[in-house]
């Protein structure tokens, strides 16, 4: 029903039986608007001698007025057993239902059950009803709208928390939305405001409940005064919020995968390009690098992630004394998705999704120092800025409303490198290069708003690396040449940091160390021929980092 007025009894569903069994299960009524001047049942069932049974059956009110009775189940029998259990109420919105009493079961007869396993779901805060009896469980779940101190249900009459003269009480549980201000503890919410009285005290004298998917509260039930009241003693970050963290943590490491591309096979292209240029009295030319790859980061879970980028640029170059110098700026963009997986004891796993875009843009520089003893000093720097944007998700966290978690972020990233190396020719044709590199990247902070209404600050993420190694290069003719090389890479930083409402998260981490192998191929230009060079690499990692990355750098002049 959404709309107009009824002045009759809406069933559900009706069953009768004169001796034998009547049931009226699994029906359902729905009123979102109009007005019900007469009883709403969700199922009745009735028997004169025999059994009635209305069970599983359930009402949903998010909107109109209801001026009678509603009842999740109804059962009657004269001289035989009634029950009418395991029925549900929901309540959302803001109905009027202050003339109405809420039932979710009832029974008239000799014996049977009318409080077991029904349920009241109420959705919003401050509504109005006339009396409320017969549910076993009540499950409070505030709206965005609730805050400290709020009144969420009040009875103008009589609130019973117990099944009649029989001591089973009501179990009350909360959930809280994402977007609810902040609690504090000692705030409390007066779950149930009885006007003339609060029968009987809840099962539990206390909750645990869920804020989106961030926050873990932990409440006191105390019912006195004709109040039932939760107390607010504690708060902690649910165990979830790491995948949210590792979803940034990815943005990062994608960004600082970016500068391997710059400083190495860029540097090294543009250095190339503009000694080989057409022009080489001016020294000008241009340099792209194409690079791809998976790898697996250990974060205290895990990050899979598997990206492209792209590195195109002009370059500049001329012999200085005493060596050569080479100066570029360059265009970079880089997309990929990741995925996360995280594992907690005696909980379920989670896995979380998301891709990853960055572009942007620099200068890098590259200075060759001829003939320091056997071979040839060299001296690199980069610096780097640009945007990246994050998208994760995960359909495992979710709230108590069933709304899986995601986010987009959206900020800027810089970073810049040192390096230093030494190529130490062995022969003619064959020389032996030690290097050694400093890598810094910042991601910047954010603040999203989970789907889930969750508000999350997001803090700049650093990663601070150290990369030595060395690389065995030997020249197979005027063409080609290839080369095979071992390095070590160290993670000093790379902690991604987030909190909600002052309450930090556990930060995920790229901390740690990567063992790097490394084989590359090189085809110089060929005399008569269409000026084609072409560079491939590939690389191997193993430890913190585990996976693979592979480059191409393609030159083609006429």
């Amino acid at each position: 029903m959404s709309g107009g007025e009824i002045y009759s009894v809406i069933f559900g569903g009706y069953a009768y039986s004169f001796s034998g069994v009547a049931n009226a299960s699994n029906n359902r009524v729905e009123i979102s608007g109009g007005k019900v001047t007469m009883t709403i049942y969700g199922g009745n069932a009735s028997s004169a001698t025999g059994v009635a049974n209305a069970s599983n059956n359930r009402v949903d009110i998010s909107g109109g007025e209801v001026v009678d009775e509603i009842y999740g189940g109804y059962a009657y029998s004269y001289s035989g057993a009634a029950n009418a259990s395991n029925n549900r109420v929901d309540i959302s919105g803001t109905p009027n239902l202050s003339a109405a009493n809420l039932y979710g079961g009832f029974k008239d007869a000799p014996s049977g059950d009318a409080f077991s396993g029904n349920v009241l779901n109420l959705n919003s805060s401050g509504l109005t009803a006339k009396n409320l009896s017969n549910f076993e469980f009540l499950n409070f779940n505030l709206p965005a709208s609730a805050r400290a101190g709020d009144v969420i249900l009040t009875i103008s009459g009589q609130a019973s928390l117990q099944n009649g003269a029989v001591p089973q009480f009501s179990t009350v549980a909360m959930a809280i939305h994402g977007a609810v201000a902040p609690l504090q503890p000692g705030d409390w919410i007066v779950l149930i405001g009885a006007g003339s009285s609060l029968v009987g005290s809840p099962a539990n004298n206390a909750l645990t409940a869920a804020q989106g998917v961030t926050l873990t509260h932990d409440f006191r039930l105390d019912a006195s005064g004709n109040q039932l009241v939760a107390t607010l003693a504690g708060t902690e970050p649910s165990a979830g919020t790491v995948a949210l963290s590792e979803g940034f943590l990815a943005g990062l490491a994608f960004a600082s995968s970016g500068a391997d591309l710059v400083a190495g096979q860029g540097t090294l292209d543009a250095a190339r390009a503009a000694r080989e240029s057409a022009s080489p009295s001016m020294g000008l030319a241009t340099f792209m690098t194409l690079s791809g790859g998976s790898s697996r980061y250990q974060t205290g879970s895990r990050v899979d992630a598997r990206g492209l980028s792209l590195l195109a640029g002009l370059a500049w170059g001329r012999d200085i004394e005493p060596g050569r110098l080479t100066l570029g700026a360059f265009f970079e963009y880089g997309e990929g998705n990741f995925d996360t997986f995280n594992s907690f004891p005696n909980a379920p796993s989670l896995r979380g999704e998301g891709d990853a875009r960055h572009i942007g843009g620099g200068l890098l520089a590259s200075a060759d120092i001829a003939q320091v003893g056997p071979g040839t000093l060299r001296a690199e720097a980069s610096v780097r800025a640009g945007r990246i944007r994050v998208n994760f998700r995960s359909p495992d966290l979710v709230d108590p409303w069933g709304l899986a978690a995601e986010y987009d972020s959206s900020s800027a990233y810089y970073g810049a490198s040192l390096g230093l190396g030494f190529e130490w020719n062995l022969t003619d044709k064959t020389s032996l290069d030690f290097y050694g590199q400093y890598f810094w990247t910042r991601q910047g902070g954010d603040n999203v708003v989970l789907s889930t209404g969750d508000p999350v600050t997001f803090e700049d993420a650093d990663s601070s690396r150290l990369h030595l190694g060395t690389r065995l290069s030997r020249a197979f003719s005027e063409r080609v040449s290839a080369r095979v090389g071992a390095a070590y890479e160290r993670e000093l930083a790379g902690a991604a940091r987030a909190s909600v409402h002052g309450h930090s998260f556990r930060a995920p981490s790229l901390k740690g160390g990567t063992g790097v192998g490394e084989l590359g191929l090189a085809i110089a230009p060929a005399a008569g021929l269409p000026l084609l060079t072409l560079d491939l690499s590939l690389q191997g990692y193993a430890g913190e980092r585990e996976g693979w990355s592979g480059n191409m750098a393609v030159k083609l002049e006429f």
